[in-house]
């Protein structure tokens, strides 16, 4: 038996104890989940959308996909591989922060949110302004993408679904489609968008 102070003492140790062991085990549950995303290939993601894209007349040729990475403690990597399971990209989000950043090989464009009463963003180029808006239009998450020189793509809400599937219209064409990789834990995520769209606004449409 112990007294009160040493049985204080003993159960803080204990709870210490716990806490540290938990974090251990949670941070080795994060790196195996990492690793595991970044094994995913151009294949499997094309897969989860195949039917639907053949539906709609995409093409493999067109993908992108996205997979979650630590970039540090307080900053997150979206990593982004083409259709040839080639890197391509990765979108830079710092913890707490209303700017992201879009590299690619050695150019680095910015995304903000300005403070705005409904959810909204802007892509901005170096030396060039902005690119490309992106602006939410209803509460349903329905939302477009005003890219300069290009046009207004505004999304379809296909309904309730497990994948936050949105199909795009440009000029009342359906040209492009979004989803999450899981309908689970989101391990990431894919687009399907002409090549003609510049690849920085397909991250940055990948990446909002």
């Amino acid at each position: 038996m112990c007294n009160g102070n040493d049985c204080l003492i003993y159960f803080f140790f204990l709870v210490l104890t716990g806490f540290v062991v938990l974090i251990y085990f949670l941070l080795k549950y994060r790196e195996s989940f990492q690793k595991d995303n970044l094994e995913i290939t151009v294949d499997q993601a094309w897969a989860s959308l195949a039917q639907r894209a053949t539906h709609l007349n995409f093409f493999k040729s067109n993908i992108l996909f996205g997979v979650w990475q630590d970039a540090s403690l307080t900053k997150t990597n979206l990593l982004v591989k083409d259709s040839n399971d080639k890197i391509v990209g990765q979108v830079l989000s710092q913890m707490g922060s209303r700017v992201k950043e879009i590299k690619i090989e050695e150019r680095t464009f910015l995304i903000k949110f300005p403070m705005t009463w409904n959810r909204t963003a802007v892509l901005i180029a170096p030396n060039s302004g902005i690119i490309a808006k992106y602006e939410k239009t209803n509460w349903f998450g329905r939302h477009e993408f005003d890219v300069a020189k290009y046009g207004v793509l505004r999304s379809m809400w296909p309904g309730f679904n497990s994948k936050g599937i949105f199909n795009y219209k440009l000029h009342d064409k359906i040209i492009g489609t979004y989803q999450q990789i899981s309908s689970t834990r989101e391990k990431g995520r894919i687009v399907l968008l002409p090549l003609d769209l510049p690849l920085e606004v397909r991250l940055f449409i990948l990446s909002i």
